[in-house]
């Protein structure tokens, strides 16, 4: 059976019952948004440059059901931070850069639609996260799609006739073997390694679903589900994603004082290092010589020269020299300053530092029963982050989509929190206000009494 029709029947169904569900159908709809992460490269191509994504067509549908027929009925939280609407003139600008430049509309189009989609996701994402419940869901479905996009991984892997079974879903399980010998699993299903992006950045997530299922059915699920999720980060190859596990594990140590366990794991890491497979080994030397600027393969080499080229281009061109001319920097944040400017480069850049610095201010209280969370969505953040300083995110949405979602979630924790101070804040203010009306029309002996039965 064609995937195509697999896909189109599905979203036809998911959408009849997004439409029929009333007040609960964007709640439904954007956990099957986030489920949708998991087709990959399965797109709709409209031009040899342009494919539609069923997950960008899900969200830009859920956005419209919303402001055409939901909003009525839904508490629509109308929210997009202000630098998204402070970099959209830069969007057109680049368009006009392109333009000049003899880019493709459709290339650049595939580009401009990934920042676009930030709009609608930030809005859908805050309307439907009002609720303790709803953050439970949505962690959990994200969860389990990441967890389903590595079993998938690591069945090709370990038992590669699948694809006789499969042949329209799983195509190539044979294994990439580069130049260090490490043999790195294609997860074919996803459609390329890059589908562990999405298993690096769900990893943090077990700690908070580690203490909402607290049974041993729970601690059970969430186990297996972590130890396939790192191994499918294994198998994919991708050094930089070994680092940001381990920067993972090491920030929640720091966070939850854990010194002593801290050095405890970094002497077993260091002993178990003698141990990996000499593949893995050789694998790990040329991630160092490569950051050292001396890389030992192609992959490590190009990727420096493309950022060495970008940076000369942002040197050149401040003002930017339009969408797609960068090429696939291998670097978000510089591949936007080479495109849009500079200007647009540090919007995007200072976003991302801003939303990762109130995170952390969030984490630090130790009290917070809603800080397990919080600390997940600051290392699945800062994770995200790395992603976009060193792989290419923003110009597929099979790819940004993922990034965009952890992105979404951390900011819309912040802003629920200064919600919540500043009606804290209002309360005592209004109390303190009732206090010295009171004061002044009884005197002090009943002043007190009354304000506190306010």
């Amino acid at each position: 059976m064609n995937y195509t029709i697999v896909i189109i029947a599905t979203l036809a169904i998911a959408g009849s019952c997004i439409v029929v569900s009333g007040r609960q159908g964007l709640r439904w709809g954007f956990l099957a948004w986030i489920c949708s992460l998991a087709l990959g490269y399965r797109t709709f191509p409209l031009t040899p440059a342009f494919n539609l994504h069923p997950s960008a067509l899900l969200l830009v549908g859920l956005f419209l059901w919303l402001v055409l027929t939901a909003s009525s009925r839904v508490a629509t939280v109308w929210w997009v931070p202000g630098w998204v609407w402070a970099m959209a003139p830069f969007w057109y600008w680049g368009w006009i850069l392109g333009q000049g430049a003899d880019a493709q509309w459709d290339e650049m189009l595939s580009e401009l639609q990934n920042f676009i989609l930030f709009i609608p996701l930030f809005i859908v994402a805050a309307t439907v996260l009002q609720k303790t419940r709803d953050w439970k869901s949505v962690i959990l479905v994200f969860y389990v799609t990441a967890t389903f996009v590595a079993a998938l991984g690591l069945i090709e892997y370990f038992f590669p006739s699948i694809r006789g079974i499969f042949p329209q879903f799983v195509s190539n399980t044979d294994p990439y073997i580069g130049e260090d010998g490490f043999p790195r699993a294609p997860f074919s299903f996803w459609g390329h390694p890059a589908a562990t992006f999405l298993c690096a950045m769900a990893l943090p997530f077990a700690i908070p679903i580690w203490n909402w299922r607290p049974g041993h059915s729970g601690h059970v699920f969430t186990g297996l589900a972590f130890a396939l999720l790192l191994g499918a980060v294994y198998l994919s190859g991708f050094r930089v994603l070994w680092l940001y596990v381990a920067a993972q594990l090491l920030l929640w140590l720091l966070l939850n004082r854990r010194y002593a366990f801290g050095i405890v794991a970094g002497v077993g890491a260091a002993t178990a290092y003698t141990t990996l497979p000499d593949a893995t080994q050789l694998r790990v030397q040329s991630f160092f010589l490569a950051l050292q600027g001396t890389p030992v393969e192609t992959s490590g080499a190009d990727h420096l020269n493309r950022v060495a080229d970008a940076l000369n281009a942002i040197r050149d061109y401040p003002l930017g020299m339009g969408w797609t001319i960068s090429g696939w920097v291998h670097s978000d944040f510089i591949q936007i300053a080479a495109n849009l400017g500079v200007i647009p480069g540090l919007l995007f850049a200072g976003a991302f530092l801003w939303t990762a610095f109130r995170l952390f201010l969030l984490v630090r209280d130790c009290e917070d029963p809603a800080r397990p969370l919080r600390l997940a969505l600051l290392l699945s953040f800062i994770t995200a982050g790395g992603i976009m300083s060193t792989q290419v995110i923003c110009v597929l949405p099979q790819l940004a989509c993922p990034v965009w979602l952890i992105w979404v979630l951390a900011a819309v924790a912040v802003r629920q929190q200064g919600k919540r101070v500043e009606a804290k804040s209002r309360a005592g203010a209004n109390f303190r206000f009732a206090a010295n009306l009171q004061l002044r029309e009884y005197g002090p002996e009943h002043a007190g009494v009354r304000a506190g039965r306010s």
